[in-house]
């Protein structure tokens, strides 16, 4: 059994924006619904790992959908499930300071890994979320042998994590950004 799992590719959405807080809400929302670049393409290594999985399973937003379509997705089967979503984002509110959006998007991931959630999934109900979703794809690799996951930066993390604390070993690793991958599978040791 083979779980990878696929950050999805540059979303079309600008990150460079300089932007206040009271306008951080409609990027995110903006980013939430944008589709891939024009130039989005996966890297070769990717589209060969990819071959032997027979389902494609994505969270519900654009980017991760287009993503699929992108490592060929199109030939086997594929789910798509909200529940693999990103985890959102806080906003503090500060009207007066004017930054790009990646300077914002960065500062409130920091403050939500301290606890502030204003209202987002907070970091332990993220590990629980993540731990459902590592459970649900351990399932789908038991029915299908080799699967992949098209999700989102820090879901996926998460989800790598209950994974390997449900004895699945790392074996593959590529990438930091947009489009890196990382290939687990079952090691039965009884």
């Amino acid at each position: 059994m083979r779980i990878i799992l696929i950050r999805h590719g540059r979303p079309s959405q600008p990150r460079s924006t300089w932007i206040t807080t009271n306008e951080f809400n409609a990027w995110v929302l903006g980013y939430e619904d944008s589709g891939l670049m024009g130039n989005a393409q996966p890297p070769q290594g990717l589209n060969e790992t990819v071959q032997r999985c027979t389902l494609f399973v994505t969270s519900d937003l654009r980017r991760a959908v287009e993503s699929a379509g992108q490592v060929g997705s199109d030939r086997q089967d594929r789910i798509s499930d909200p529940l693999f979503r990103e985890v959102g984002v806080p906003i503090l509110p500060l009207p007066f300071l004017r930054l790009p959006a990646v300077c914002w998007l960065y500062s409130f991931r920091i403050l939500w890994l301290f606890g502030y959630t204003a209202g987002c999934e907070s970091y332990a109900e993220a590990k629980a979320r993540a731990t459902c979703c590592a459970e649900k794809l351990v399932e789908l690799a038991q029915r299908h042998g080799a699967i992949a996951l098209i999700g989102h930066g820090l879901t996926n993390i998460l989800i790598g994590r209950a994974l390997t604390a449900r004895k699945w070993c790392l074996t593959e690793r590529h990438g930091h950004g947009y489009w890196n991958w990382r290939s687990y599978e079952f090691a039965d040791v009884t």
